[in-house]
C-alpha cells in the first residue's frame, strides 16, 4: 500500500521539477549576449519606453542608438511625435523584447524586434492597453557600436 502512494507523490515531485525547470529556461534563453542582437533589443526598449512628460530624455536616448536616415527621420518628426504624445498624456513602456537576426551580414546586419508594450494615455483613460509590434532593424557599425540605421515596422502575426 505504501508503494501505491510513493508513485503518485513521486510522479507529482517529478512533474513540479519538470515545472519549474521550465518556467526559469525561457529567462534564461531571452537574454542575448551577441553583442549585434544586445544593440537591437536596446533599441526596439527604447523606441517602445517613453513618457509626454520626459520627452526629451525619449529623444536623446533614440537619437543616441541612430544613425543615418533613421537618425535624420527621427529628428524631423519630433516636433510632431511630441505634440501627438503631450496632447494624449501618452505613456509607453516595454514590458518584453524579442530580437533574433534575420540576415547575419557582418556589415549590415538586419534583426526581427518584436515588443510586447504597455501603453496608457487619456484614450484609454489612463488604464494599460496592451500592444504587440515586430520591426525589422537594419544596423551599421559606426565607431565600434552598433546603431540603427532603418527600421520597417512588420506586419501583425
Amino acid at each position: 500500500m505504501s508503494r501505491i502512494m510513493l508513485r503518485p507523490i513521486t510522479i507529482a515531485l517529478s512533474c513540479a521539477t519538470a515545472a519549474a525547470a521550465l518556467a526559469v529556461t525561457p529567462t534564461a534563453a531571452a537574454t542575448p549576449t551577441d553583442p549585434i542582437q544586445l544593440a537591437a533589443c536596446d533599441f526596439g526598449r527604447q523606441l517602445t519606453t517613453y513618457d509626454w512628460a520626459g520627452y526629451d530624455d525619449y529623444d536623446r536616448r533614440v537619437l543616441e542608438l541612430s544613425t543615418g536616415a533613421f537618425h535624420d527621420q527621427f529628428t524631423a518628426s519630433a516636433p510632431d511625435r511630441r505634440a501627438h504624445a503631450t496632447a494624449a498624456h501618452t505613456r509607453s513602456e516595454a514590458v518584453t523584447v524579442e530580437c533574433r537576426t534575420d540576415v547575419a551580414d557582418v556589415e549590415h546586419p538586419q534583426l526581427v524586434v518584436t515588443v510586447e508594450q504597455s501603453t496608457r494615455s487619456d484614450a484609454t483613460l489612463g488604464l494599460p492597453r496592451p500592444q504587440r509590434s515586430s520591426m525589422r532593424v537594419y544596423l551599421d557599425n559606426i565607431d565600434g557600436r552598433w546603431l540603427t540605421e532603418r527600421v520597417e515596422m512588420l506586419p501583425p502575426p
